[in-house]
């Protein structure tokens, strides 16, 4: 039995498996999608389990309360990918277990020491705004796409945690910001909307900040260029709440998440790990952005929403 352990952000996982997963594991390891990730190839200290065992024509995932068991043709799942996407909901356990939530959003560093949150649904701008922030206002990032929050005591200060490293660099949105970063999208003859390309910060001409850092301000952000000046308003209303609720619970929830084979095809279910404590540390810290950080919804220019979150 080849046994190496896990670990991403400091919450770890055993795998287990007849096969050597090492070096696939260690190769994802290099990739920007999973970030904080480390491969030990030595049992360390864990209570969740991924555990592999070769088929050659069954195909299934059954998960229990601490272990998942995949049983599957090695060449389904060789590439590494597979058994990582099914030991996420394991390290999203262990994470609000302890007070932190993994959300899609963008965070920057701020040269006062502190962080920035920036939400919003999907092609709102979160990325270009914090691109903005980084390359035109001192900022540095912390986490696009997907970023860990929280605190492990309700009275003690919402932190950014960590979060994935890559920008994801929408054709039409850099056309018209940011134009000198055209050369990074390759030479394809697609929709401007859906023309997109995931590079690396360094590659953006911007910093990145590596460690945690106290949360200062939360927006709800919507970058809207038909529009020539800024609207502000409050972002405690129900729509906002339900989107926030969605957002902070689809990782533990498993709404975002599949086990998938390298043809793309679902090889089985993931359940639900919530429970009424997760919910309950959710729902503090969630009335907490909205009350103690004022969450704010900023819409209009890229360039007018940059200014106002910048001098926030």
């Amino acid at each position: 039995m080849n046994i190496c352990s896990v670990a991403m952000g400091g919450w770890n996982i055993i795998f287990e498996s007849s096969k050597d997963l090492a070096p696939a594991l260690l190769r994802i390891a290099q990739t920007t999608e999973f970030f904080g990730l480390g491969i030990f190839p030595q049992m360390s200290l864990g209570e969740y389990r991924v555990v592999y065992e070769e088929s050659d024509t069954e195909v299934s995932v059954r998960y229990s309360s601490q272990t998942v068991i995949i049983r599957a043709p090695w060449n389904v799942v060789c590439g590494g990918e597979t058994l990582l996407y099914a030991a996420l909901p394991f390290i999203e356990l262990q994470r609000q277990t302890r007070g932190y939530v993994t959300i899609h959003a963008a965070a920057v560093y701020n040269n006062s020491g502190t962080s920035t949150l920036i939400l919003g649904k999907s092609g709102s701008g979160k990325t270009i705004t914090a691109l903005s922030l980084c390359r035109y206002r001192g900022a540095r990032l912390m986490g696009n796409d997907l970023v860990v929050i929280g605190s492990e005591e309700h009275r003690s200060s919402i932190k950014i945690h960590s979060g994935t490293k890559f920008i994801t660099l929408r054709y039409e949105s850099i056309l018209r910001n940011m134009p000198d970063l055209l050369h990074l999208f390759p030479d394809k003859n697609e929709d401007s909307w859906l023309r997109k390309v995931s590079v690396l910060p360094k590659q953006a001409n911007i910093g990145l900040y590596l460690g945690d850092a106290p949360l200062a301000n939360v927006f709800m952000v919507h970058v809207d260029e038909t529009k020539n000046d800024i609207f502000v308003k409050s972002a405690n209303n129900l729509v906002t709440r339900l989107y926030i609720n969605e957002n902070f619970s689809r990782y533990i929830r498993g709404t975002c998440l599949a086990v998938l084979g390298r043809k793309l095809e679902h090889l089985g279910y993931i359940p639900s790990f919530d429970s009424e404590a997760l919910f309950a540390h959710r729902v503090v810290l969630i009335e907490r952005l909205f009350t103690e950080y004022a969450m704010v919804y900023v819409s209009g220019p890229l360039e007018k929403v940059v200014e106002y979150v910048a001098s926030q």
